[in-house]
């Protein structure tokens, strides 16, 4: 990944807006098809892992983005001042001020009017940009107006020595992986353990990989990247329904029934114990005639 502060393909530019009904291009059917190209004998582990951050992402992101339009830095300048002096974020500007009155009781942050430079030109450069950069600017802006989180993936293709084929198993992930990358913004390029020609370092490297997935640590490997909830969203949801992965099998869950005796709730709200086996012998055991004698089937015998 490159700085946070690029995006990565969200869920809203898999959507065919061509057709009349929007469509969604479910990415997590490209995801899941490549689980279903190994055969027996080879296991593909996938993961991610996700942990809540402050907004420091969010300050080296501003910057970032300052760095690109040329601003010139001006003092007292606050998060919601610089979301409000760029004129593509207008309106998400006017919301982050007016979410901040109302958190602060009708106290606006200071430095939000439009800064000017000292010597009376533009405070920045964003006129100039090319219409590719504004875009890439507009969406950098459109990530840090929501939540991040840090983010880990990892992915361990296992298999047996007869059947070993990376090829077939982590090529296939890798290419899963490569729609969400955006090549002017930001992509998610994997850091392989295998490339290290020393056998004693390469072994090494798969088993602290290995401990690292089995016991999730976050902070083991490859530094993680913030993604936010827009991001994280796309990367893994439950798929849709017409995503079709025969090859891929579901685990079943099993439905138990009930203990005998469980408690029940009356509409008094009044627990009351369901009849036990015995007494429920004892009511079937009763029997009326025609003529409304009651019976019981000891009578038989």
């Amino acid at each position: 990944m490159e700085h946070d502060a690029f995006p990565i393909r969200s869920y809203r530019e898999f959507e065919h807006n061509i057709s009349k009904d929007t469509v969604l291009k479910d990415p997590m059917g490209t995801f899941l098809e490549s689980f279903s190209r190994i055969g027996h004998g080879e296991q593909m582990w996938f993961q991610i892992m996700v942990q809540p951050t402050d907004n420091s992402w969010k300050e080296r992101s501003i910057e970032k983005i300052k760095e690109m339009i040329g601003e010139k830095k001006a003092s007292g300048k606050s998060m919601f001042g610089f979301l409000t002096d760029n004129f593509i974020t207008k309106e998400v500007g006017k919301s982050f001020e007016e979410l901040n009155a109302q958190m602060t009781g009708g106290i606006r942050a200071e430095g939000t009017e439009f800064a000017k430079s000292d010597d009376g030109g533009d405070p920045n450069q964003l006129r100039f940009l090319t219409p590719g950069q504004s875009k890439l600017v507009e969406k950098m802006e459109e990530k840090i107006a929501k939540i991040g989180f840090k983010t880990k993936m990892r992915g361990v293709y296992v298999a047996r020595k007869e059947v070993f084929n990376t090829t077939r198993g982590v090529n296939a992930l890798v290419g899963a992986i490569n729609q969400f990358n955006i090549p002017s913004a930001n992509s998610i390029v994997p850091q392989s353990t295998t490339n290290i020609r020393n056998k004693k370092k390469q072994g090494q490297k798969k088993t602290d990989l290995f401990k690292a997935y089995r016991k999730r640590k976050i902070n083991t490997g490859a530094n993680p990247f913030v993604l936010n909830i827009e991001e994280l969203a796309t990367v893994w949801h439950f798929p849709m329904s017409h995503v079709a992965t025969p090859q891929v099998q579901k685990a079943a869950g099993k439905a138990a029934e009930p203990p005998v005796g469980l408690p029940t709730e009356l509409i008094g709200g009044l627990p009351v114990a369901e009849p036990t086996l015995e007494e429920s012998a004892d009511e079937k055991r009763g029997a009326v005639t025609d003529t409304g004698e009651e019976i019981t089937f000891d009578d038989f015998g």
